[in-house]
C-alpha cells in the first residue's frame, strides 16, 4: 500500500514534469508547493467539517442545541475555508508571477489552469506591458 509520502512525492514529481515548460526552474519549487497546499487544503477542511458534526450528531441533546452549534459551525467553516481557497489561489498565481519575473498586478492577471492557460495568459501580460 503506497504512503502519504510516496503519493505526495510522485503527485509532486508529476506536477513539476507538467509545469516544467512554462515555469524556470529556479520558481518551480515554490510553485509547486503553493499548488499542493492548495490541494490538500481542500480535504483538510472537509474531514475537519465531517467532524465536527460526527461530533455534532453524538453529543445530541435533548433540546437540539448541540447539533444546532454544530451546524453553525460548519457553516462559518465552510465560509472560511472557501474563502481561503481564494486566498491559496492567488498564492499560486503570486508564485508563478514571481517566477517568470512578473510584478504583484501581473501576477493577478495569470490564469494557472494548465500550462497551456499560463502560457496563453503570459504571452497576453507580455504583450500588453511592450504596447504599454
Amino acid at each position: 500500500m503506497p504512503s502519504v509520502t510516496n503519493f505526495k512525492e510522485s503527485t509532486l514529481s508529476k506536477t513539476r514534469s507538467r509545469w516544467s515548460s512554462v515555469i524556470p526552474e529556479q520558481g518551480l519549487e515554490a510553485y509547486v508547493a503553493s499548488w499542493w497546499r492548495l490541494l490538500v487544503s481542500v480535504p483538510v477542511v472537509t474531514l475537519f467539517c465531517a467532524l465536527v458534526v460526527y461530533l455534532a450528531i453524538l453529543s445530541d441533546g435533548s433540546s437540539g442545541v448541540p447539533n444546532l452549534l454544530g451546524i453553525g459551525a460548519v457553516l462559518v467553516l465552510s465560509v472560511a475555508a472557501t474563502s481561503s481557497w481564494f486566498v491559496l489561489y492567488s498564492r499560486v498565481k503570486q508564485a508563478a508571477g514571481r517566477a517568470l519575473g512578473l510584478s504583484a498586478r501581473d501576477s493577478r492577471r495569470l490564469d494557472v489552469g494548465s500550462p497551456e492557460l499560463l502560457s496563453a495568459s503570459l504571452a497576453r501580460v507580455r504583450g500588453e506591458q511592450r504596447q504599454g
